[in-house]
C-alpha cells in the first residue's frame, strides 16, 4: 500500500467512510486497459464485468489501444466523472503515476491489475508473479536443453514484452536471473516484440537466419509465441519435439491458441495465469472496499501460476486451476 501522505490518506478514508453507508445508486468503477487486442486482456475484462454485475456495480471500461497518452487522458476523464474507484492495467510503470495520484487526491481509491505503477497511490495490485513466470520459463528451457545435450548448454533467445510495464520488465528479469545459473547456455538475442504477433514473426524470422543452430526461445506472452511458431514453420525449421533439430518454444499466459500449440507439439510449454479469475478477484476487493470503507489488508494479491505441458494440458489439475480460454464469451 506504500507510505500514504497523511492528508491524502485522510481524504481517501473520509471518502470511503462516506460511501460505506446507505448506497442508493450503484457504485461506478472505471477500468482502464492498456490494449484489448489479446485474449488475455479480454479475459481480464470479462472477469471484472462478471463480478461487477454480480455485485450490482456499474463498470466503465476504457481501451487505450496501446497508447500511453490515451490511457492517461482516459483516466483523467474517469476522475473528472468522479467514479467511485479505478481499476488500471497501466501501460507505463512511471508515466501514469501522476494519474493515480490525482485520483487519490480526489478521494478515488486506485487498484491495479496485471501491471503496476511506481506510486504509493495504488491501494492494491492484483497480478501473478511475473518474475516467477520468467524464472519458470528459464528453468524449463534449461531442463529441456539438458535432456538434449546431457549438459546445460545451447543457444536461446529472450523475446520480451513491453519494458515500460511491470509484467514485461519482471518476466525478462526472472528469465535472466535463472539463466545466470547456466553460463554455458548462451542467450544469443534479447529483443522486445511488445507481444505483437507480426513483430515476433519478423524478429524470429531474422534470428533464424542469423542463428541456424538455435535451440530455444522464451516468449514473454502467447502472441509472441504464436508469431515464433509461424516463423519457424515458414522457415521450414519445424521438427517435432524429440527430434534433433526441434526448436524449443516456451510461452506465457495460456490462451486457447497456445494450448492447442502445446497439444500439437508446436510449443513445448506455457506458463499460465488466469486473467478471468484475476478480474473477478480485483472487482471483489474493490466492492468490499467501497462497501466497508476499509482498504485491502495487503498491497499485493499474488495469483497462482500453472505450468502447461503436453502432460498437463488436458489434466484434472489444469481443469481445477481453471482453463480461462474456455470461459471467454
Amino acid at each position: 500500500m506504500g507510505k500514504w501522505r497523511r492528508w491524502g490518506l485522510l481524504l481517501f478514508l473520509l471518502c470511503l467512510n462516506g460511501c460505506a453507508g446507505k448506497q442508493e445508486d450503484p457504485y461506478v468503477v472505471g477500468m482502464s486497459v492498456m490494449a484489448m487486442g489479446a485474449p488475455f486482456m479480454e479475459g481480464m475484462v470479462q472477469g471484472a464485468q462478471k463480478e461487477a454485475k454480480a455485485q450490482g456495480i456499474q463498470l466503465v471500461v476504457c481501451d487505450a489501444y496501446g497508447n500511453m497518452e490515451k490511457q492517461m487522458n482516459q483516466i483523467a476523464d474517469l476522475v473528472a466523472r468522479d467514479v467511485d474507484a479505478l481499476l488500471i492495467q497501466p501501460k507505463d510503470i512511471g508515466c501514469l503515476a501522476s494519474s493515480a495520484e490525482k485520483a487519490r487526491e480526489n478521494g478515488i481509491p486506485v487498484f491495479c491489475i496485471d501491471t503496476n505503477l511506481e506510486s504509493d497511490a495504488v491501494a492494491c495490485w492484483i497480478a501473478s508473479d511475473n518474475r516467477e513466470m520468467g524464472r519458470e520459463g528459464a528453468r524449463l528451457l534449461a531442463k529441456l536443453l539438458y535432456g538434449r545435450y546431457g549438459a546445460y548448454q545451447g543457444k536461446v533467445v529472450n523475446l520480451m514484452a513491453s519494458l515500460t510495464s511491470t509484467s514485461g520488465i519482471q518476466r525478462s528479469e526472472g528469465f535472466l536471473e535463472v539463466m545466470q545459473d547456466y553460463p554455458e547456455i548462451e542467450i544469443v538475442a534479447t529483443q522486445n516484440t511488445d507481444l505483437y504477433l507480426e513483430e515476433a514473426l519478423t524478429v524470429t524470422s531474422n534470428l533464424l537466419q542469423k542463428f541456424p543452430d538455435l535451440d530455444g526461445i522464451w516468449c514473454a506472452g502467447d502472441n509472441a509465441g504464436l508469431g515464433v511458431i509461424r516463423a519457424i514453420e515458414q522457415a521450414g525449421r519445424f521438427y517435432p519435439a524429440g527430434e534433433k533439430n526441434h526448436i524449443y518454444v516456451v510461452s506465457a499466459d495460456g490462451a486457447a491458441e497456445a494450448l492447442e500449440a502445446v497439444r500439437n507439439g508446436e510449443m513445448d510449454a506455457c506458463v499460465s495465469q488466469n486473467p478471468v479469475h484475476m478480474g473477478q478477484a480485483a472487482m471483489g476487493l474493490i466492492g468490499e472496499c467501497l462497501r466497508t470503507g476499509e482498504l485491502p489488508d495487503k498491497p499485493f494479491y499474488d495469483w497462482p501460476l500453472f505450468l502447461i505441458t503436453p502432460e498437463t494440458v488436458d489434466s484434472k489439475e489444469h481443469q481445477k486451476y481453471g482453463i480461462w480460454s474456455e470461459e471467454l464469451q
